[in-house]
């Protein structure tokens, strides 16, 4: 069942849902203190069908509403795209274990 604090979209991802938890833990064990993650910017969405533009407002629109993410870096060249990175505030979102 889904928490109210935690945003649906969220929770039925299977990335961030189920997975996060164990990366955050592989990463934790690699000495990791604070972990980054990146997401196209504004600049960079040159689909036409809209997909990207979806994804762009519920990064901007979700993350930071949900305190999930702090938004670290905006429009940055990485990987030969203009990214926004955000910073990971919680080890699993279906719990809100802080990290």
């Amino acid at each position: 069942m889904a928490s109210k604090i935690v945003s649906s979209r969220m929770l039925t991802c299977f990335g961030m849902g189920r997975l996060l938890p164990h990366m955050v833990d592989w990463c934790k064990s690699k000495g990791a203190t604070d972990i980054v993650v990146s997401f196209n910017s504004p600049d960079n969405l040159e689909d036409r069908s809209g997909t990207m533009h979806k994804a762009y407002r519920v990064t901007n629109l979700i993350f930071p509403k949900d305190n999930k993410f702090t938004l670290l870096h905006k429009n940055i060249s990485l990987y030969g795209a203009k990214q926004d990175v955000w910073k990971l505030n919680y080890r699993n979102f279906i719990t809100m274990e802080k990290l």
